[in-house]
């Protein structure tokens, strides 16, 4: 199913407020990490085994601190997650008010260049590298 440019831009939005609210939850009022048990994962707490994205909070909170090595050990998708928490919004507003589609055009882009098999299999392993190293880790 296609988004059409309104309905991308409000799940964009939306997901990133989710985003902050979920961040602030588990870092606390300091805006620190809490804990290394901070955090829920549905899959890790039913079947016992981390996730790919497992640890993805902390990460996050980390760049938000500046820490970059400590963001990509706790988890590289915070890099992917970042962008998409910090600079995606902004786009989406300059959008909005300057009635503008760039967003939606650079989405549309990105989507059809992941859509090419090469491509996909390669995120595929990449993500699947990624929950080899959460197991790695022992999360």
């Amino acid at each position: 199913m296609q988004l059409n440019r309104n309905r991308l831009y409000l799940f964009f939005i939306l997901s990133a407020v989710a985003g902050y609210i979920w961040l602030l939850i588990n870092s606390g009022t300091r805006f620190t990490p809490s804990s290394a048990e901070s955090g829920i994962c549905f899959i890790k707490t039913v079947f016992g085994i981390p996730c790919p994205s497992c640890g993805s909070t902390r990460s996050l909170i980390h760049l938000f601190q500046g820490e970059i090595a400590d963001a990509i050990r706790w988890n590289p998708l915070g890099i992917v997650l970042f962008p998409v928490m910090t600079i995606f919004p902004l786009w989406i507003l300059f959008d909005w008010i300057s009635k503008r589609s760039s967003f939606y055009h650079f989405y549309r882009r990105v989507e059809l260049f992941i859509r090419q098999k090469y491509v996909a299999t390669i995120l595929v392993i990449l993500l699947i590298a990624n929950w080899v190293w959460n197991f790695y880790k022992g999360y």
